[in-house]
């Protein structure tokens, strides 16, 4: 008898792994996925639209907490494994009870370090240069259950938090691939996690994207660049009223005798900030939360050419 399989899958990688089993003639005897209108926010490959299509038991409830017809619906496909994809549910004690074989999830960092969410932005803000890809067993707290296999992901210097996430599922999809089969035939044992040497993040972004000033320029450049997600408004700054994205920067070395925020030059194409220890080259802006072109940083300050002084913002630390 084949194993029975549900996937509780979200994101590219759900699409890509429930894509593989079909193509494998995997016994998947169920999907659970969000169900989401499209749109523009809606940029990445539709698990829903996809088990249709391959016209798998499917359900899309709005939360597994306290939904009795979603565990009813659970165990009536009797799974013998089930595996959690980047999905944003909380899988109560019920439902991981069920399966024989045991419940997975793959998680998007080198556990125990940055579990909870965002971990790959989180990761570039921390200015990490490393952090990886793990598969574990899934238990009643955040990301701390024994770890099944593990995958290192490189961090490179220039990295956007969409870039990073693009390789990272490319990377999560392979181990999935690799780690299923010894799943399925008990051909691992799992290593329970340090937990002295966890780190948890959460989904909130510190100061809801606005970028403080008063960091260091490296620090400011991990934090744009991690930001920088498309087509989610990117890291961003005050100038007078106006709220500003800032897609790109450079960091530059050489204090400023000036106070964090203010605009020490500016030419035809770029504007430098100072910072503390530093200043920060602006390469690239755009108004905020929309989807128009990047524009030149320098047309930021065409009418403030009158002022002795110009200075950006982040209103959220100012009022501290």
């Amino acid at each position: 008898m084949s194993v029975r399989i549900l996937l509780i899958a979200h994101h590219n990688l759900g699409s890509g792994c429930l894509q593989y089993l079909h193509e494998g003639g995997q016994n998947v005897v169920g999907v659970i996925a969000h169900h989401e209108e499209p749109g523009p926010l809606c940029w990445y490959a539709s698990v829903e639209e996809l088990a249709r299509q391959l016209k798998v038991d499917l359900l899309t409830p709005e939360t597994l907490c306290g939904n009795s017809e979603a565990l009813d619906w659970v165990r009536q496909r009797q799974p013998d494994i089930i595996y959690s994809l980047y999905t944003r549910f909380i899988i109560l004690r019920e439902i991981l009870d069920i399966p024989r074989l045991g419940t997975y999830n793959v998680h998007p960092s080198f556990l125990p370090r940055y579990r909870g969410c965002f971990s790959l932005v989180w990761a570039i803000i921390q200015g990490e240069t490393e952090t990886g890809i793990t598969v574990h067993c899934v238990d009643e707290g955040i990301d701390t259950g024994d770890i099944v296999a593990q995958r290192v992901l490189p961090i490179r210097s220039d990295d956007t938090g969409r870039v990073l996430y693009e390789r990272a599922t490319d990377v999560a999809f392979n181990l999935f691939c690799e780690t299923h089969p010894k799943l399925v035939f008990g051909n691992v044992q799992p290593v329970p996690q340090n937990h002295t040497q966890a780190t948890y993040y959460s989904r909130q972004l510190p100061f809801g994207g606005l970028i403080d000033w008063h960091q260091p320029p490296q620090r400011i450049y991990d934090f744009v660049r991690a930001i920088r997600f498309d087509p989610f408004p990117a890291a961003h700054t005050f100038l007078n009223d106006d709220r500003v994205e800032i897609l790109a920067v450079t960091p530059l070395s050489g204090k400023a005798n000036a106070e964090p925020g203010t605009v020490v030059s500016w030419d035809a194409g770029r504007i430098i900030v100072a910072a503390t220890d530093g200043c920060v080259q602006i390469d690239l802006v755009r108004s905020y939360g929309s989807q128009v072109e990047p524009f030149c940083p320098s047309d930021l300050l065409g009418r403030e050419t009158g002022q002795n002084q110009i200075r950006f913002q982040s209103e959220a630390i100012e009022r501290r």
